[in-house]
């Protein structure tokens, strides 16, 4: 019989939360250190949207969860363009979109800790059914997903109470699966390194790559990998300045791989964007963020779109207690201001702050 996933608000299993900055002494006080240089604005024609998860279970067990959507024209204190509420007692971990909009999110039962992945129509909205419910008795608790632009969706998926029968895994479904359902591939084993997986993102040729919250670095698996296979590369060493777990990977419309790290000082988030085919102990082509975007916390996710913007989620105070939305220019770099940044009083509660664009 499995155990109830949430107890007032407290997960009751050993999984890594939000990987966070160095700097313990940092009290959570929000603001730039240095002079703010003016944020370059967002290039036009990218995504209209950034889509994240508000887990209102981590207060109230049996509470419902929400899928909130932030207009990318939008800054300051603001409310959702839009929202889905799911099923009451679902804990959401992941959001992905595909192509046409649709929502993906990866879930777990907060009675029963039956995991879930429910995807939405595109304009969904309320108390909106989802038009696929997709369950596997291979699954155990799955995080972050991503799809890709044939439609099979990906999943990160981690032990429940580090269960060893249930390893740290990758799941690929096909595009079509609905129902009860079973991966066209798994990559899982100690040859592969996988050791809580929570972000993914598929290059143009069908690379994937992996960040771990218990592990440096990214792992990059080639398009066929399937069982126990180690990653074909891995973006990791001192010069690569990720120097703690990553909460985060994204890669542009040219391959450049884009990761939630922090700034050189280690006290801020920052996103390190490396170019594409970057393997071993290679230092970044840039970094974005620092103190005046001031996430004392780090980053959750990260996420690029067609013509090159860079969004994240920022976590800001004690316990990850304080979220915003940002966003830079293609050409930001360094200690920037954002070109964006949102705060929402509906966005406040977000184990893996991870995120989705469309």
């Amino acid at each position: 019989m499995k155990h109830s996933l949430l107890r007032a608000g407290t997960i009751l299993f050993g999984l890594t939360l939000l990987a966070g900055c160095g700097n313990s002494s940092n009290n959570g006080s929000i603001g730039p250190a240095t002079p703010v240089t003016p944020a370059t604005p967002l290039v036009k024609g990218g995504a209209a949207n950034i889509v994240v998860v508000q887990n209102n279970t981590l207060i109230v067990a049996t509470a419902a969860d929400s899928i909130l959507k932030f207009s990318t024209a939008a800054s300051g204190s603001v409310t959702p363009a839009s929202s889905i509420t799911g099923p009451a007692g679902l804990f959401l971990s992941g959001v992905a979109t595909d192509a046409t909009g649709n929502v993906y999110v990866t879930a777990v039962n907060t009675s029963t800790s039956a995991p879930e992945i429910l995807v939405y129509d595109a304009n969904a909205t309320g108390a909106a059914t989802p038009t696929r419910t997709i369950t596997s008795s291979s699954l155990s608790f799955p995080l972050g997903l991503t799809v890709d632009s044939a439609g099979s969706i990906y999943v990160a998926d981690v032990p429940f109470y580090n269960n060893s029968s249930n390893p740290s895994s990758i799941f690929v479904f096909d595009p079509k699966a609905n129902g009860a359902s079973t991966p066209t591939r798994t990559i899982t084993g100690a040859a592969t390194l996988l050791n809580q997986p929570i972000s993914l993102a598929v290059d143009t040729t069908g690379n994937l790559y992996v960040s771990d919250l218990n592990q440096l670095g990214i792992s990059v698996f080639s398009p066929t990998a399937t069982g126990n296979i180690a990653p074909s590369s891995t973006l990791a060493g001192a010069a690569t300045g990720l120097a703690f777990p990553a909460n985060g990977v994204a890669l542009d419309a040219s391959n450049n791989i884009y990761v939630s790290s922090v700034d050189p000082t280690g006290n801020f988030g920052a996103v390190a964007e490396f170019a594409a085919g970057a393997n071993g102990n290679v230092a970044p082509i840039k970094t974005v963020g620092g103190a005046n975007l001031g996430a004392t916390q780090g980053l959750g996710g990260v996420q690029v779109d067609s013509v090159g913007n860079i969004y994240a989620v920022a976590v800001y105070g004690v316990r990850n207690s304080f979220f915003e939305l940002a966003a830079f220019a293609p050409t930001a770099t360094g200690d920037v201001a954002p070109a964006i940044l949102d705060t929402a009083a509906a966005f406040n509660s977000s184990s893996f702050g991870l995120l989705a664009i469309h």
